[in-house]
């Protein structure tokens, strides 16, 4: 990133350019303005200080008159040149729009930025920012005085909880394994959290089959055996989704989705009424 120095004397001189567009009060022509910057900011590979700066304007000025996705735009252009947090850089700009959206389709469209940065932050088990962003879908989810979209955040704010309770498990469980990798517990807890949790299957199956739980350990070891035909996948599926109905919340949608993709394999074999 660079210095604070030398971004200061690059928004100089970016102001001085664009000093006529920097005056623009209609929202549209802010809107273009801003895409404009990210525009120059792409272009710009001589000089960091000003792409830096040029994304961070953009992302300022798509702010300031509720144009989310160029917000997260110009977050996510800034990320792919620079060392910095763009989940937390998008969550700022989120909290910012919040205050300033007044309209149901505005919010509707805030709040699904935010439940969609959570799935970013879960896949990289930040479950901090996961957490700060779910609040922030609840209070735009207030917001709209709709009790579906309340009852949505705080589907979401549980399965958070529930994710972090259980990486922290498996955090334990993979401390185990460095010094013991044919531990059968910890082998099910980090094989468990990789599949159930994260649905990361191609990780999690081999160290499930290892695993302290016949039944799952069975599934496992079926599933690594990648099954072509149709009754052995419907197998596959129906064990998968007599797991999911012992659970609830993210892990149970986690669970059926893996069940659904063994049925979808078993179609085109199937005919009639097992169709």
């Amino acid at each position: 990133v660079p210095g604070d120095a030398d971004r200061a004397k690059a928004l100089t001189v970016i102001q001085e350019v664009f000093k006529d567009n920097y005056a623009l009060r209609d929202p549209g022509k802010r809107a273009e303005f801003s895409k404009m910057l990210i525009t120059q900011g792409k272009e710009t590979s001589d000089d960091p200080a000003s792409a830096y700066v040029l994304f961070q304007e953009a992302g300022r000025m798509a702010t300031s008159v509720g144009d989310v996705e160029t917000a997260m735009r110009s977050a996510d252009e800034l990320a792919k040149r620079f060392d910095v947090d763009s989940g937390r850089i998008k969550l700022s700009m989120l909290e910012t729009l919040n205050s300033k959206v007044r309209t149901p389709q505005a919010r509707l469209q805030l709040m699904g930025a935010a439940e969609a940065l959570v799935n970013d932050a879960i896949r990289d088990d930040d479950y901090q920012l996961a957490t700060q962003l779910a609040n922030l879908a609840m209070a735009i989810a207030r917001k709209t005085r709709n009790a579906t979209y309340v009852k949505r955040s705080q589907s979401l704010q549980a399965d958070i909880r529930e994710l972090e309770k259980r990486f922290d498990q498996a955090q334990t469980a993979a401390d185990l394994l460095k010094e013991d990798p044919d531990n059968p517990e910890a082998n099910l807890q980090m094989g468990w959290f990789l599949c159930c949790a994260k649905g990361q299957f191609e990780k999690g199956l081999p160290l499930l089959s290892k695993g302290s739980d016949p039944v799952l350990s069975k599934l496992a070891v079926s599933e690594i055996a990648a099954p072509v035909k149709a009754s052995a996948q419907v197998e596959l599926g129906d064990a998968w989704w007599e797991l999911a109905e012992k659970e609830d919340g993210g892990i149970q949608r986690q669970l059926r989705s893996h069940a659904a993709t063994w049925y979808e394999k078993s179609l085109p074999q199937l005919k009639g009424l097992t169709k």
